[in-house]
C-alpha cells in the first residue's frame, strides 16, 4: 500500500510540476510549431495552459495537445490553418474552466488569414 501511494504522489508531483502557462508573443500570422513564438520559447504540451493576451493571427501548422486554452479580455486569437489540423485540450492538471475567453476577448477558430 505505501508503494502504491509513492507512486501515486510522484506520478502528480510530475504532471503537476511540469505544468507552465505559454504565452503567445509571435507575430501576426506566425506559426504555433515556432518555438521563438511562444513565451518561455517551448512549445505547449499536453500539460501547459496556451494563453493568448493580444490580437494575432496564429497558423496552427502542427497537431497540438495542451492542458488549457485562455483568450484574455481585449485579445483574439484567430487560430486558422491551410490544412487539417487539431488542437486537443485535455484538462491534464488545468485549472478549469479548460477553455476560457474573458469578456471582451474573442477567439476565432478556422478564420481566415487576414480576419484579425
Amino acid at each position: 500500500m505505501k508503494a502504491f501511494l509513492l507512486l501515486i504522489f510522484f506520478v502528480f508531483f510530475i504532471t503537476v510540476s511540469f505544468a507552465q502557462t505559454k504565452t503567445w508573443i509571435g507575430p501576426n500570422l506566425g506559426n504555433w510549431s515556432t518555438a521563438g513564438n511562444w513565451s518561455p520559447a517551448v512549445l505547449p504540451t499536453l500539460t501547459d495552459t496556451v494563453i493568448f493576451n493580444t490580437t494575432r493571427e496564429c497558423n496552427v501548422d502542427v497537431n497540438a495537445t495542451i492542458a488549457s486554452f485562455r483568450v484574455t479580455a481585449g485579445a483574439t486569437a484567430n487560430l486558422y490553418s491551410t490544412a487539417n489540423r487539431l488542437i486537443t485540450i485535455n484538462n491534464n492538471g488545468a485549472a478549469k474552466p479548460v477553455l476560457h475567453v474573458a469578456a471582451g476577448g474573442t477567439l476565432i477558430l478556422g478564420g481566415s488569414s487576414g480576419t484579425a
